[in-house]
């Protein structure tokens, strides 16, 4: 009815440190993982279902489990069947040419990527102001030949063929020209007689080792020599 409004969420009086973020909104300390300085838990009540987000990356199922709940507690209107919460089913780790990790790619199911950078013992989702680098760059620094990839896990599958292999943030049309500099100074870095030479680029094709990029090198990844 208009004017009325909805019950608290049953979950707040089984979480830690609730605070009120704004209407039918809460912060907690989120009762999955080790959360004792921030509280890194969103509750949302809206259209008889509570909503639960984790900036760490918790599982709702796993959230509520923590406190002796289901998820068909989050929702006070019968026959309203629970949206599954994104599962993370890979991580992909991107370093700087030192090795120190950046931000990292996580891949989701239901199919999605999103990044998300260290942040003290957790992890914040964004990459503001994050520098954006090539995948396995610090890897680089003595490779004649690199071969270029749509994705993270076909990189991961040429390099445990022994080969290097790299991509960008968002494959193919995350390219930028600056990655292309990039792998150059890593090269340089490794060995510094090459320091006006290029690494040779390879585009793996669908039909080889890899499902690669289907064109050629220059029109993906310009500024990067071709063998």
């Amino acid at each position: 009815m208009p004017g009325v409004r909805a019950m608290k969420p049953a979950i707040l009086d089984r979480l830690r440190g609730v605070q009120k973020a704004g209407p039918d909104k809460w912060l907690a300390f989120c009762p999955a993982h080790p959360d004792q300085k921030r509280r890194s838990l969103s509750v949302a009540q809206t259209g008889g279902k509570t909503l639960l987000h984790c900036f760490v990356g918790c599982a709702s199922d796993a959230i509520v489990a923590a406190v002796r709940m289901t998820l068909a507690d989050l929702f006070s209107e019968p026959g309203v069947p629970p949206t599954p919460s994104p599962q993370i089913i890979a991580t992909y780790d991107y370093h700087d040419e030192r090795g120190t990790l950046l931000f990292q790619v996580c891949r989701l199911e239901p199919k999605d990527f999103r990044m998300r950078r260290p942040d003290g013992a957790g992890w914040t989702w964004n990459v503001k102001d994050v520098r954006r680098v090539v995948h396995r760059l610090h890897e680089l620094a003595e490779a004649e030949r690199v071969y270029l990839v749509e994705g993270e896990k076909d990189a991961d599958r040429l390099v445990s063929l022994g080969l290097r292999a790299t991509t960008s943030p968002g494959g193919a049309k995350g390219w930028r020209r600056d990655y292309a500099e990039q792998i150059a100074r890593a090269r340089r870095r490794g060995d510094p007689r090459s320091r006006r030479a290029r690494p040779r680029l390879r585009a793996a094709g669908r039909g080889g080792s890899s499902g690669g990029w289907r064109g050629g090198a220059r029109a993906h990844a310009p500024g990067l020599g071709r063998a």
